[in-house]
C-alpha cells in the first residue's frame, strides 16, 4: 500500500496550530538570563528564555515588552532578531523568535513574578540546565556564538547575510532610522579583504533632512578604495533633539561591530565620516562615545560605540562664536533653557585624549559653516595631543561633498582642489590603521605609535 493509500485509510492529518512566540536574550556582560517554568504548568520546572505568545494586534516587540513586564517586572529595549526556529509539539507548532534585548535605563532588576526561579548563566553553564525543547533548538547556536566571540553574542552569518539582502537595517521599530550597507566580498586572491576597515557615512542637512549627495556617493567612493561602507539615516526634524541622533549613531556602530566577522571587517578599524550637520554628529561621537548617560540611553557598551577615526568635512562644531545657528537650534530643540546642553553642543569644548585621530577638510570661503568651526576643533585636538590632518582650500562653497561631477549640481559644486580630500583621507586611514598593500604591511600605524 502506498503512503497516499495509508493517508486516505487513516483520514487526513489534522492541521496543526502554529503559535507565534517571542523571547528575549537579556544579557549582563558574559551572562544571559534564563527562567524556570513553574511546577503547575506544562513543561514544569524546565528552563526557558523570558517571553510568550504574540497576541492579536501586537507586534513582536510589543509582545516581548509586555511579557517582560508581566513575568519579570522589567522594562526592556528590544534589539535585532537573534534567530528564529520552528518546533513541533504533538498538538501545536511553536514559531519562536529570539531577540537581542537589554534592560531599559531606569528599569529595576528582574523579579520572578510567574517563574519558579531565575538564573544569570554563561554559555559554558548551559549543560547544567534542562531546557524546554523549543529553546534547545537555539542553544547550540547560542553556545557557539558566545564562546567563539568572546562571550559577546551577535547576529550569526546567515542572519547578517539576510540583513544585507534587505538593503537596509532598521534601527527603530518604525523603520525611521536605518543603516544601508555596501559590503565587498572577501577573496583568497586579496589577503587583506578578510579584515577590511569600515566607514560609516553621516550625511548633512542641518538636522532637518539628509543630503543624498553626501550619502551613497561617499559610500561608493570609499568602497572603491577597499572599505566596507554604511550610510546612516538618522533622526532629523522633530526627532533631532540632542542626543537622539547620537543614540542612533551609537547603535549603528554596535551593529557594524557585532557583525564584523560576517562582513569581513576589522572591528578595531571603524571610522566615521560626516558632512556639515553630519560632521557635528560625527564629532559628537568622537567626544561622547564614552559618556555613561548617553551610552545608557543608547543601550550600548562604550567600546561598541567607539570610533577609531573621524573624517570631518566642513563640520558644524560650535554653538558659540561662528556657529551655524540653524543646525544648533534644531539640535537644541526642547533644551533652549538648559545652558549645559547648549554647552555640550560646542564640541571643541569636550575634546580629550579619548577623542580619536581626525582628518578635517573645509574651505576658507564657506559662508554657511565658517572655517573657524574646523579650526576650533583642530586647536582642541592639538591641545589634547590627538593626531590630526587638516586641509583648508581657499576657494569653495559649502556642501561640496565629493567635489566632482558625481555630486555636482553645477560649476560651484565642482572643485578639484577640495576633491582631493577623498584620496587624501583614504590614504590617511590606511596609514592610521596599518592597512596597506603587501609591500607596505610593516608600516607602523599611528595608533601603535601613540601607545
Amino acid at each position: 500500500m502506498s503512503k497516499t493509500d495509508v493517508s486516505k485509510a487513516n483520514g487526513p492529518e489534522p492541521e496543526r496550530k502554529v503559535v507565534q512566540v517571542v523571547a528575549a536574550l537579556l544579557r549582563d556582560g558574559e551572562r544571559f538570563l534564563i527562567c524556570q517554568r513553574p511546577a503547575h504548568k506544562a513543561r514544569a520546572l524546565l528552563w526557558e528564555f523570558v517571553g510568550g505568545k504574540v497576541e492579536p494586534g501586537e507586534t513582536k516587540a510589543q509582545a516581548l515588552r509586555r511579557e517582560c513586564r508581566e513575568e519579570l517586572d522589567i522594562e526592556i529595549d528590544v534589539g535585532s532578531e537573534y534567530t528564529a526556529v520552528d518546533h513541533v509539539y504533538p498538538d501545536i507548532t511553536i514559531r519562536l523568535t529570539l531577540f537581542n534585548a537589554r534592560l531599559s535605563p531606569g528599569s529595576g532588576p528582574p523579579r520572578a513574578l510567574e517563574h519558579n526561579d531565575l538564573k544569570w548563566i554563561t554559555a559554558a553553564e548551559i549543560p547544567q540546565y534542562e531546557f524546554c525543547p523549543a529553546d534547545k533548538d537555539i542553544l547550540a547556536l547560542l553556545k557557539t556564538d558566545f564562546l567563539n566571540r568572546g562571550q559577546t553574542p551577535s547576529t550569526n552569518k546567515r542572519e547578517a547575510t539576510a540583513m544585507l539582502d534587505s538593503k537596509r537595517i532598521n534601527l527603530t521599530e518604525d523603520g525611521r532610522v536605518y543603516l544601508v550597507p555596501y559590503i565587498l566580498d572577501a577573496s583568497a586572491e586579496m589577503p587583506l579583504s578578510e579584515g577590511r576597515p569600515a566607514l560609516v557615512v553621516i550625511p548633512g542637512g542641518g538636522y532637518q533632512a539628509l543630503s543624498d549627495r553626501e550619502g551613497e556617493p561617499i559610500a561608493m567612493a570609499f568602497a572603491a578604495q577597499g572599505f566596507q561602507t554604511f550610510v546612516l539615516h538618522y533622526s532629523v526634524g522633530q526627532y533631532a533633539s540632542f542626543p537622539n541622533p547620537l543614540i542612533d549613531l551609537m547603535r549603528a556602530m554596535k551593529v557594524v561591530r557585532d557583525n564584523a566577522a560576517a562582513w569581513h571587517i576589522d572591528p578595531g578599524h571603524i571610522a566615521v565620516v560626516g558632512f556639515s550637520a553630519g560632521g557635528h554628529l560625527t564629532a559628537s561621537l568622537g567626544v561622547y562615545w564614552n559618556d555613561p548617560e548617553i551610552t545608557a540611553l543608547a543601550g550600548v557598551d562604550p567600546e561598541d560605540a567607539r570610533p577609531n577615526a573621524l573624517i570631518l568635512c566642513y563640520p558644524v562644531i560650535t554653538s558659540q562664536f561662528k556657529a551655524e545657528q540653524g543646525t544648533i537650534r534644531t539640535a537644541a530643540r526642547g533644551h533652549e533653557d538648559e545652558p549645559e546642553i547648549i554647552h555640550k553642543l560646542s564640541l571643541d569644548k569636550h575634546v580629550g585624549p579619548h577623542t580619536p585621530p581626525c582628518y578635517i577638510a573645509h574651505t576658507f570661503f564657506d559662508s554657511v559653516v565658517p572655517v573657524e568651526n574646523s579650526l576650533a576643533f583642530a586647536n582642541a585636538l592639538a591641545a589634547a595631543e590627538v593626531p590630526f590632518e587638516i586641509h583648508v582650500t581657499q576657494d569653495g562653497v559649502h556642501g561640496l561633498a565629493l567635489g566632482n561631477h558625481v555630486t555636482s549640481l553645477g560649476p560651484l559644486l565642482s572643485n578639484s582642489k577640495f576633491a582631493v580630500w577623498v584620496n587624501g583621507s583614504a590614504d590617511w586611514l590606511r596609514r592610521l590603521f596599518g592597512y596597506e598593500g603587501p609591500d607596505d604591511m610593516r608600516y607602523p600605524s599611528a595608533i601603535e605609535r601613540r601607545r
